[in-house]
C-alpha cells in the first residue's frame, strides 16, 4: 500500500515529536539523578535515561524502515524549549519530588497518549515497524509511570506529595495548555516548529485517526494515575 502525501506529513511529524520528547525525558532524568541522594533514586533516573534514549535511536530507525520521511530534528521545537525551560526552573530549585511528579506524572502521560495515537496512525499508514516498536515503548512508558507511582506511595508523605503535585502542575501545566487550547482554524493555540507550519492533528485523518476526546482521556489518565498515588 502506498501512503498518501497527508499519511506520510503526519507520520513524519508525530514520530519527529515522539522523538524529541524522549530526548526531553533523557534531560529530565539525567536531572532528576542529579538531585537525588539515593543510590536506588539515582540508578533508576539513569536506567530510564538510558531507556529513552534507546526509544528515540529506535523510532528514527523504523522511520527508515518504513520509509516515512522525518523532519529537520536541529530546528527547535517551541513547546519542548518552553517545557525544558519550565521543568529546569524545578531542577534549578533542586526540587527532586516536583520534577518525579512533572517528568514520570505529567509528561509521561502526555507521552503514552501521543504514542497511543502514533499506534494508530501506525497500524492504519502502513508502517508495520514503527507500530510494532510504539507497541513496545508503551510497555516501557508505563513501566515509568509505575514505578513512579510505586516509589511515591512507599517514600513520601502526604504533605510533601500535595506540594510537589501542586509546584509541577503549576509550572508545566500552563505550556502544556497553551498547545493544547483551540483557536479558529487549528486544533492547537500555536504551530510547533515541528509540524513546518502546519499541525500534524490536520492531515490525521488520512490515518483514520480520530482526535475526538483525547484532551479528556489524557486528563483521565492523569487522573487515574493520581488516584492510584493516593489509594492506601
Amino acid at each position: 500500500m502506498t501512503r498518501s502525501p497527508r499519511a506520510n506529513s503526519f507520520l513524519g511529524k508525530a514520530v519527529m515529536k515522539a522523538i524529541l520528547s524522549e530526548r526531553f525525558a533523557v534531560y529530565a532524568y539525567e536531572c532528576i539523578a542529579a538531585i537525588s541522594t539515593d543510590d536506588k533514586h539515582v540508578a533508576r533516573a539513569l536506567d530510564d535515561a538510558k531507556e529513552e534514549a534507546r526509544h528515540a535511536r529506535a523510532l528514527e530507525k523504523a522511520a527508515r524502515h518504513d520509509r516515512i520521511p522525518l523532519f529537520d530534528s536541529d530546528v527547535p521545537d517551541a513547546q519542548m524549549s518552553e517545557l525544558r525551560a519550565a521543568f529546569t526552573r524545578l531542577f534549578d530549585a533542586g526540587d527532586r519530588i516536583a520534577c518525579i511528579y512533572a517528568q514520570d506524572i505529567l509528561l509521561e502521560q502526555v507521552a503514552i497518549h501521543l504514542y497511543e495515537a502514533l499506534l494508530v496512525g501506525a497500524r492504519n499508514g502502513s508502517a508495520p515497524v514503527l507500530a510494532s516498536l510504539v507497541e513496545q515503548i508503551l510497555v516501557d512508558e508505563r513501566s515509568h509511570v509505575a514505578s513512579a507511582v510505586e516509589e511515591i506511595r512507599s517514600e513520601v508523605g502526604f504533605v510533601e506529595r500535595s506540594r510537589g503535585l501542586a509546584v509541577a502542575t503549576a509550572t508545566l501545566m500552563p505550556v502544556i495548555a497553551k498547545y493544547g487550547a483551540k483557536k479558529p482554524g487549528a486544533p492547537c493555540a500555536s504551530v510547533c516548529s515541528t509540524c513546518r507550519g502546519r499541525c500534524c492533528k490536520l492531515d490525521a485523518k488520512a490515518v483514520d485517526l480520530p482526535l475526538k476526546g483525547g484532551t479528556l482521556r489524557l486528563v483521565r489518565a492523569v487522573k487515574s494515575t493520581l488516584s492510584q498515588i493516593e489509594a492506601a
